[in-house]
């Protein structure tokens, strides 16, 4: 059966349906709270102490029309980016590039139109995020080196001389 919404909501609305509940976040329906059904079988056991992405704690309720930088968390602890490169953001769903200097998404009404990553790895906004913006992010973890690799083993005349 399908689950009719309400058709005029307002923010922060709760909508009640079976075992599961979702608010209004004036742009969307964000589910707030489930039921969980029986546990499944226990996967293969990974490689332990090594995390290669950690995904980042939602920002979404700290977003207030008002602040365009936030300090990322994982799980409850702050995480400092020191390489932006290794930051994937998505706000209400879009991917959003970070520290490029191509818009991406240029909606103010929506979404900031860049995201950058500041002195002090902080996530910042090219403006506000408004309120009931959906957020997910994660970092790769990995090397925090930022610059560019600008010395091969080899030379455009061996390739073009069919060394390689």
């Amino acid at each position: 059966m399908a689950i009719n919404f309400p058709l005029s909501p307002t923010v922060n609305q709760t909508y009640t349906y079976g075992n599961r509940s979702w608010t209004w976040t004036g742009y969307g329906w964000q589910a707030t709270s489930t039921t969980t059904g029986p546990q499944g079988l226990q996967g293969i056991q990974g490689i332990s102490g090594i995390t290669e992405i950690q995904i980042l704690d939602d920002l979404y309720n700290q977003f207030n029309d008002a602040e365009a930088v936030f300090t990322p968390t994982y799980q409850g602890s702050p995480v400092s980016i020191t390489n932006p490169f290794t930051l994937d953001v998505y706000l209400n769903g879009l991917n959003q590039k970070v520290n490029n200097s191509t818009v991406t998404w240029d909606s103010p009404v929506v979404l900031p139109s860049q995201v950058r990553v500041n002195d002090d790895g902080n996530i910042t906004f090219s403006s506000p995020v408004p309120s009931g913006t959906i957020f997910a992010g994660k970092v790769l973890v990995g090397s925090s080196t930022t610059a560019l690799t600008t010395t091969y083993p080899f030379a455009a005349m061996d390739l073009l001389m069919g060394a390689f």
